[in-house]
């Protein structure tokens, strides 16, 4: 992603698509789903087509499963 993250960690080689499904999510989009608790570790039900990376997964590919919030990048509101 070439992003400094603010908290959690980035896509991982083992972030492959046969293993656990996982997201990093904007600043703000933290805030507006856990406004009292740590983002990182948290599991999001995100669906949507994902033709620009808009679900944060790493991919492009549509999306209706729950994935772990495992980053927040540092500058993403």
């Amino acid at each position: 992603m070439g992003t400094r993250l603010l908290r959690g960690r980035n896509f991982e080689s083992s972030d492959t698509k046969d293993a656990p499904k996982v997201m990093i999510v904007s600043a703000s989009m933290a805030k507006a789903l856990w406004p009292a608790k740590e983002a990182a570790g948290s599991v999001a039900h995100c669906w949507s087509r994902n033709d620009y990376g808009q679900i944060g997964n790493g991919t492009t590919n549509n999306s209706n499963i729950p994935e772990k919030v495992v980053g927040q990048p540092q500058g993403y509101r």
